[in-house]
């Protein structure tokens, strides 16, 4: 699963259910709400490398017009 498709999958869990504990992961006992603190902190540490790494592959494309 792409972590845009969790998010739209969150968005629509309701609030109630969104902290229960989840049995079948292999974190252990974790919620919704915990899995969502945890990707979004992991994606905004990872927000600057991806836009280097655009803006990088944007002068290639631009030198090879």
């Amino acid at each position: 699963m792409q972590s845009h498709e969790f998010y739209q999958r969150y968005a629509n869990t309701p609030l109630n259910k969104r902290f229960i504990p989840l049995n079948t992961t292999k974190a252990g006992l974790t919620t919704l709400y915990d899995i969502y603190k945890q990707v979004n902190e992991l994606e905004d540490k990872m927000r600057p490398d991806v836009i280097k790494i655009q803006n990088l592959l944007n002068l290639v494309s631009e030198y090879h017009k």
